[in-house]
This record gives structure tokens, C-alpha cells and sequence, in this order.
């Protein structure tokens, strides 16, 4: 308890002091601090990957692995395909909601999905949803023409 209180007066270090000043109000009012200092820098300045209308993903490096994070960032109604799981998908909403066959979800809930799930999030209409996911295996498409698809992608 003393070392910790000790540290309470401790003057950041530079590098605490540029990801500080890299990060705008948008990014730490909707991203926890653990994962701000993470990403590095506003939501608005990172580069995102388009995977569809209204969908963007922001891989992040967790090293080799099967297990993969991203950030997930969808419009107000846009739908991820429908998916299914080669092992465990965990999702934190950081903004917004969205909605599966096995409930709705808004901010600070977890969804959790394995192989026996096949959902297709649809984020509410009203406001972008934001997420945190990840993901220990492939996700496979299983929709109509995603099954078509899932021997030229992989995700």
C-alpha cells in the first residue's frame, strides 16, 4: 500500500504524456484506459479496414497465436454476416448496442459465442455500435453466400 501510494506522485513519463495527447475526448469517453493506451491515438486516427458497408475492424497485434483482437466499429442497422466459430468469440461493447438470437447488447455487457452459435449482430439503429472482440480460432461465414465465399477469405 505504500509503494502504491508513493506512486501516486510519480510525474508520467514522456511516453505517458504523448499517447495522453494523441487521444481525443471522443476516444476517452468511449474506450477504457487499459485499451486507450493499447490503440495509441484517437479512434478517428487509426486505420481502419473496411469489411463491408458500415463495417470497420482494427486488427490488433497480440503476437503469434490463434487467438486475434480487433476492434470492431459498425453504422447505426448495419449487420455483420452471419458467422459461426471455430472456438470462442468474446465481445465487449465500448458504444452502442447490438442485437443477435441470444439477446441485445449495450455498452460495458459481454457477449460470448463458440461453435454451437450462429448469430448475425445487427448494431441498433440509432447510434454506431463499437466493440472490443476476441477471438480464439476462425470465424466461418455461414450465410447463403458467405459459405461461398469462406475458401478465399479467411477471418
Amino acid at each position: 500500500l505504500t509503494a502504491v501510494l508513493a506512486r501516486l506522485d510519480e510525474v508520467p513519463s514522456p511516453v505517458e504524456d504523448k499517447v495522453a495527447a494523441a487521444i481525443d475526448d471522443e476516444t476517452r469517453h468511449w474506450v477504457p484506459e487499459p485499451l486507450r493506451h493499447y490503440i495509441g491515438t484517437s479512434l478517428s486516427a487509426l486505420p481502419w479496414k473496411r469489411r463491408g458497408f458500415a463495417i470497420h475492424e482494427l486488427p490488433l497485434s497480440l503476437g503469434s497465436g490463434s487467438v486475434r483482437a480487433s476492434l470492431i466499429r459498425t453504422g447505426g442497422g448495419a449487420a455483420l454476416p452471419a458467422h459461426t466459430h471455430d472456438g470462442v468469440e468474446t465481445t465487449l461493447v465500448l458504444r452502442g448496442a447490438f442485437r443477435d438470437d441470444s439477446g441485445r447488447y449495450a455498452r460495458g455487457d459481454v457477449s460470448t459465442a463458440t461453435s454451437a452459435d450462429d448469430h448475425r449482430p445487427v448494431a441498433d439503429p440509432d447510434d454506431e455500435c463499437l466493440c472490443f472482440s476476441v477471438i480464439d480460432g476462425s470465424l466461418r461465414l455461414t450465410g447463403r453466400f458467405g459459405r461461398l465465399l469462406n475458401p478465399f477469405i479467411r477471418i
